[in-house]
């Protein structure tokens, strides 16, 4: 601007706009306040190129109208509500410079049907994801160690989840309420399950087949004290059956014998292998 490169956007600067349609914002940028572009009423289409470092807090919160974003390789932290009701937004890419997604990030952005996430994240916020109706299915790599509480809660059409082998933590429902969730995948190194991880609404889940490795020694509430007990991980009295895929004798193991029968369960030794058939017991 006027021979001047901008280094930065302020919060709220263009807050409420109501007739920017497009925005490139180029390389000299390093960050942008909170709000900056939030509730942009007509924003359709965002370019943000390479030195941008932060999306600040509701960067582009509410702006319904918006459907694509290209975010740099620059880019470290996705600020809380940064996207926010962007119901319009139908992909996005996060980049591997990216380490963490605040809370409520891309809540509720209910075009959503495809998401990438970067090879680097390392968090993801409370509620980031939920509501994103859309989405079929969600792979986290092995960076992200810390799952936020119904972080990909209320997903409607969420069919398949693999979520990598290092998670040490993970919030209450984090894949909960998700009633057309099939299938989830648990690599090697995940520590934890968390409370109501994958339940269903009420008497509604579809959950097939779950793969637990042996590295898991937490489950919801289940532990030897309750003989490890706990009939909400994947929700009691469910339609289907799901057959718990994992190694004999681990807690995933224990955890399957002891909710069988509430949580209509069924256990299959030697982990994510030829899906079984319909006549397999629980004690095989």
């Amino acid at each position: 601007i006027n021979g001047y490169d901008v280094v930065g956007i302020g919060n709220s600067a263009f807050r409420n706009n109501k007739t920017i349609t497009a925005i490139t914002i180029e390389a000299s940028l390093s960050s942008m306040g909170n709000y900056a572009f939030s509730n942009c009423s007509a924003l359709e289409n965002v370019i943000i190129k390479s030195g941008t470092t932060l999306l600040g807090y509701y960067a582009f919160g509410d702006c319904a109208l918006l459907e694509t974003i290209t975010l740099p390789n620059s880019i470290e932290t996705i600020g809380g509500y940064a996207f926010h009701k962007c119901k319009k937004l139908s992909s996005i890419t996060i980049p591997d410079s990216v380490e963490s997604i605040g809370f409520y990030a891309f809540f509720y952005c209910e075009g959503m049907n495809l998401l990438k996430i970067g090879s680097n994240v390392r968090s993801i916020g409370n509620s980031a994801f939920s509501g994103c109706n859309s989405l079929t299915s969600v792979t986290l790599p092995n960076s992200v160690t810390s799952i936020g509480e119904s972080a990909f809660g209320s997903c409607a059409l969420l069919d398949t989840v693999r979520i990598g082998g290092n998670v040490t933590a993970m919030g209450n429902y984090a894949f909960g309420r998700n009633n057309a969730l099939t299938e989830v995948y648990i690599a090697e190194g995940t520590k934890v399950i968390g409370k109501y991880a994958f339940s269903g609404t009420s008497y509604a889940s579809k959950l097939s087949k779950v793969t637990i490795p042996a590295s898991v020694n937490v489950i919801g509430n289940a532990t030897s004290t309750n003989d490890y007990k706990d009939n909400e991980v994947f929700g009691v009295g469910r339609p289907v059956t799901a057959v718990i895929f994992g190694t004999e004798g681990s807690i995933a193991h224990q955890f399957c014998k002891a909710n069988a029968e509430a949580c209509n369960l069924q256990w299959w030794n030697g982990g994510d292998t030829t899906p079984p058939t319909a006549s397999i017991s629980s004690t095989n």
